[in-house]
């Protein structure tokens, strides 16, 4: 009995041993079975490929994997670190049930294909998981290197970023990540390059969350798609984040320090947002901010105040990679912002206060030369509503129903209604309220602009020197007394700005023209005056003596220019209207336009008055040049809807919607820089010569005909008859004048045909065109359009061709 107990204690004894030992020694293979079937499993969920290339258990809930590396399928993604330190339990990873209580990894380093054939790198020395809720990264980076140079940049780094997971990381769970917190990270976007790429990491980042959030909402009833995504979206952020002592670099050395706090309370669908910080240029402060808003994004309920101090626009602009050749020079700018929510859910109440000084611009586009800006101030109240129905509008017609598009979209609703505005530019007091109705997607334009201005009786002397001086060019001398008072209701669509309208109210008391420079002295176009013509382009220069007006008769206002006896009257009428002149100091020195010159005119000009025209010339110039020309007051609006719609679709002026008056006013005083500047002051003197001066309309046709441009060195309707058709200008032929009324836009470009010795098919289609609108507008008869049709033109034979 004995033996048989003391054989059994021995075998156990033995059998014990052998277990221990084949554990032991089958552990790391046991262990290694287990982890290789537990990836299996997950690249099968995840569509990726896992491996290591060594696994060590250290103790007895320790395990190591060395060189453990994670990528996808599509090679887009991969994951490697060098050593994987996990904190298990053995045994009960064997069973499958295993928890993890700590992990740990360095050598880290994340490869994420960019969209254009690029890469993102991100790195970090180590990172551990504790207590399986607290996660540390430590020395994080982010880099990203081009396709084309392969060189890498480093975008982003911190020195700690820290996540506490909402719940243990165990088998089965998804916690969420609940707070996160990094220290001093930097940011450098000081070229356009990184910045390119980190716009194409968040895209990249959206694109992998939107849809999913699309695919949950389109599932949402009743239309309440669009707001789960945005839960959908706000689950995946983290509940808290942190930000301390962050730095981002910007362009032109200027950086900008902050601090940045993020909640986010699901149960009350709120986020509140506070950051503070303050911009630096390469020497000195440059401004500061301080931002603290909570939005309830289940109502669209806004509360808080945000500010900003002393911003220098200057360094703003340079931040900004703004060209030096454009942008603020200088310039101050402090903003109020509050925002709290009405008795309306779906409203927002806004007011504030902004205050700019001591600015000064460069705007190529727009003048040469600094652009002084006044002290402008503007206090405001507004409210955002976004559920506001969008009314019928008050003053341009809505589109007929079958020039509609049919369309599934739901009508747009919202509006932005600024019920004040005191805007304070210099001296100058206007009230100013905007209005933004029909928001749609982001990104999208609103539906419909609107404007209410308002000027109450102001000085004109204090109106004209609110204006900068570059902006005026030689109107700035221009003195005046009185006042003035306007009021102006504007509203248009955005989707077809040509539709828009406006009602305007000017008011003019005591007005006197007091003085204006020699150099635009509008009331001297009755004449006689001395004008040089130039064009640097082909070294031509010419003075030239315009001499005193006649006035046309009644005849041929209805006769050559296609007027009603009515319209000739109402011509003729304007024509004895002209106030006097004022006193002008007689000056010596020598202007494009002056009375008298020092240059000894030119013998061999000809100029050619109305009653020496052909008819069919100046119906045609009419025609494609002004077709209201007798009827407007030197602006044709129609026109200026056009050109501003068609301006903003290419993003630049292109169009500028000249009348003759205003072609004039450029070819007398001004010179031909496509500018903002230039138009506006095309505008004024259009003005003067109409409304101060009430030059006579033929008046201003006959300079025009005389002094514009037909070709290269060919200036005059007596130079261009004599040198394409060799024929006085009176004996054009319809032809003949359509040919000259079609390239007057640009007369050197088209000069070619001259050349070439004939008039090209394509061309002689666009001078059919201008004379079947002549036949519409009853300034032909049918035979005379059909004759003149079928009849191109010949050109003289001259040394030049």
């Amino acid at each position: 009995m004995r033996k048989r107990t003391r054989y059994a204690l021995i075998m156990g004894a033995v059998l014990t041993a052998v277990a221990i030992i084949s554990i032991t020694l089958l552990m790391p293979w046991l262990v290694r079975s287990v982890l290789e079937s537990r990836v299996g499993h997950y690249e099968q969920r995840w569509g990726v490929e896992a491996g290591f290339q060594r696994l060590r258990v250290v103790s007895r809930r320790t395990v190591v994997l060395e060189q453990f590396t994670v990528t996808d399928r599509h090679g887009e993604t991969e994951i490697f670190a060098e050593r994987v330190e996990i904190s298990v339990r053995p045994l009960a990873l064997l069973r499958g049930s295993a928890q993890l209580d700590n992990l740990s990894a360095s050598g880290i380093r994340v490869v994420l294909a960019a969209e254009d054939g690029g890469r993102f790198d991100a790195s970090a020395s180590a990172m551990q998981l504790r207590n399986q809720t607290v996660i540390e990264v430590f020395d994080p980076q982010l880099g990203a290197s081009a396709a084309s140079s392969g060189t890498q940049r480093i975008l982003l780094d911190a020195r700690l970023v820290r996540g506490q997971l909402s719940a243990p990381l165990q088998r089965g769970q998804q916690p969420s990540l609940a707070q996160l917190t990094a220290d001093q990270p930097q940011l450098d976007l000081s070229e356009a390059e990184p910045w390119h790429q980190l716009q194409a990491l968040l895209r990249g980042l959206k694109g992998r969350l939107v849809p999913a959030a699309s695919a949950a909402g389109s599932a949402v009833q009743g239309g309440g798609g669009a707001a789960h995504i945005l839960r959908t979206l706000l689950a995946h952020l983290p509940q808290t984040v942190e930000v301390h002592e962050a730095e981002v670099t910007l362009n032109a050395g200027v950086s900008s320090l902050f601090d940045l706090q993020y909640e986010h309370c699901l149960a009350d669908r709120m986020v509140r947002v506070k950051t503070a910080g303050r911009l630096h240029d390469a020497v000195s402060p440059s401004g500061s901010w301080n931002v603290d808003k909570s939005v309830w994004y289940n109502h669209v309920t806004v509360d808080g105040r945000s500010s900003l101090d002393a911003l220098d626009l200057n360094v703003v602009t340079r931040a900004l990679g703004g060209s030096r050749s454009a942008g603020f020079e200088q310039g101050l700018l402090d903003l109020t912002l509050a925002a709290h929510s009405a008795n309306n859910p779906d409203s927002v109440a806004l007011s504030g206060r902004m205050f700019l000084r001591d600015a000064a611009l460069l705007l190529p586009r727009v003048a040469d030369g600094l652009i002084e800006v006044p002290e402008i101030s503007y206090r405001f109240r507004a409210a955002l509503d976004g559920n506001a129905e969008v009314g019928p509008p008050r003053m341009y017609q809505p589109l007929p129903l079958e020039a509609v598009t049919v369309s599934a979209a739901p009508p747009r609703r919202g509006e932005l209604v600024f019920d004040h505005g005191a805007l304070r530019l210099g001296t100058l007091e206007v009230e100013f309220r905007p209005a933004l109705r029909g928001f749609g997607k982001p990104g999208q334009l609103p539906e419909r602009v609107e404007l209410q201005l308002e000027i109450a009786p102001s000085a004109i002397a204090e109106i004209i020197e609110t204006f900068p001086a570059v902006l005026l060019g030689p109107l700035a001398g221009v003195q005046a007394e009185g006042t003035l008072a306007w009021k102006l209701d504007f509203e248009s669509p955005t989707e077809s700005i040509s539709r828009m309208q406006w009602r305007s109210e000017i008011s003019l008391q005591d007005f006197t023209l007091l003085d204006i420079p020699d150099e635009i002295n509008v009331f001297r176009l009755g004449g006689p005056f001395i004008h040089r013509i130039s064009d640097p382009a082909v070294d031509y220069h010419r003075v030239v003596r315009v001499p005193q007006t006649r006035p046309a008769s009644l005849r041929w206002l209805t006769d050559s220019a296609g007027l009603s006896l009515e319209q000739a009257w109402q011509v003729r009428q304007r024509a004895h209207s002209a106030p006097p002149a004022p006193t002008v100091p007689r000056s010596s020195s020598i202007h494009r336009f002056s009375s008298d010159s020092a240059e000894r005119p030119d013998r061999s000009y000809r100029y050619v008055p109305l009653g020496s025209i052909s008819p069919w010339l100046v119906r045609a110039v009419l025609t494609a040049e002004d077709g209201d020309f007798f009827d407007h007051r030197g602006v044709n609006w129609n026109a200026v809807r056009r050109a501003v719609e068609y301006n903003v679709e290419v993003g630049e002026y292109v169009f500028g919607a000249s009348t003759i008056s205003m072609q004039l006013a450029k070819n007398l005083f001004l010179g031909n820089e496509r500018q903002f500047a230039r138009k506006l002051q095309e505008f004024l003197l259009v003005m003067l010569m109409e409304e101060a001066a009430a030059i006579p309309k033929e008046r201003l046709l006959e300079i025009y005909l005389n002094v514009i441009e037909f070709g290269p060195g060919i200036f005059g309707v007596y130079d261009a008859a004599r040198h394409y058709f060799g024929v006085q200008p009176r004996d054009l032929d319809a032809a003949e004048a359509a040919w000259l009324a079609t390239i007057v836009p640009a007369p050197k470009l088209h000069y070619h045909h001259y050349r070439n010795g004939e008039i090209s098919d394509h061309w002689f289609a666009r001078m059919q065109q201008l004379l079947y609108g002549m036949y519409k507008r009853e300034r032909m008869t049918k035979e005379q359009y059909r004759h003149a049709s079928q009849s191109r033109p010949q050109f003289a034979v001259s040394a030049d061709r």
